[in-house]
């Protein structure tokens, strides 16, 4: 995996598969918008593709409002946030997937976020994979204090967990 490197058009190095991100919504651009836009600003450390699952209004959510790089899926209904999920893996592709809530925030010191998310795959037996944070409960919680960067936890919050494309078709 290239790490963090940048190539010299500014964009995420070539060769890199996309990491698909799918994200539920319900009326909810005032976060939605800068969820989106802080995970756009990454994809010039690695390809995403996010994968918008409107459960709400259309017009609460459109393709043109969001940005290069995503798709939009008006479900017509409210799907709820687990078959908004499912609405969204009928579309992905890739080798990773995140599912992530429409709240979540990327700050600028997370930049390295998916090169980092995607280290413990390199173990086979990993399937699930989740940041910590300052809102999350248990050893997922930033001030907990506790061990190394990595940590086996008996289970995630899924307010935004990778997993691997494998695992999730396997069940």
């Amino acid at each position: 995996m290239a790490g963090d490197a940048v190539s010299e058009n500014g964009n995420a190095p070539p060769g890199l598969a996309p990491i698909d991100i799918i994200i539920p919504t319900f009326n909810n651009p005032d976060y939605l918008f800068p969820c989106v836009r802080s995970l756009l600003t990454y994809q010039r450390f690695h390809p995403i593709h996010l994968i918008v699952v409107n459960n709400g209004h259309p017009d609460s959510v459109r393709a043109d409002d969001i940005g290069y790089g995503t798709e939009v899926i008006q479900a017509g209904a409210n799907l709820g946030w687990e078959w908004g999920l499912n609405a969204g893996l009928s579309r992905s592709t890739s080798e990773f997937v995140v599912f992530a809530n429409d709240d979540i925030f990327i700050p600028p010191s997370s930049a390295r976020w998916a090169w980092e998310m995607l280290q413990p795959f390199r173990a086979p037996d990993v399937a699930a994979v989740g940041p910590s944070s300052n809102v999350v409960m248990g050893m997922q919680n930033i001030f907990t204090g506790v061990g190394p960067s990595w940590l086996s936890v008996p289970f995630l919050i899924g307010f935004f967990v990778m997993l691997r494309r494998s695992a999730l078709d396997a069940i």
